[in-house]
């Protein structure tokens, strides 16, 4: 899987009204791409396999009390 995963330049995560929660060992690709509207977002990289020397994250929250959080 971690190989499979190594591959992938972008994860793209859409929420409309909606929570999205990202975590447990996932392998991270070069870019996270974050979009939410009326929701709420955690990433959790406590754990994550990131096998880039970088990580970019593109985050637009629109519309509600309760935003993005990162945890590393």
């Amino acid at each position: 899987m971690a190989s499979e995963a190594a591959g992938k330049d972008v994860d793209r995560i859409e929420k409309r009204g909606a929570s999205a929660r990202r975590g447990d060992g996932r392998v991270v690709p070069r870019r996270l791409e974050i979009d939410s509207e009326w929701g709420e977002v955690t990433l959790d990289l406590t754990d994550a396999v990131i096998t880039h020397d970088t990580l970019r994250i593109d985050a637009g929250v629109r519309l509600g009390p309760w935003g993005a959080s990162i945890c590393c």
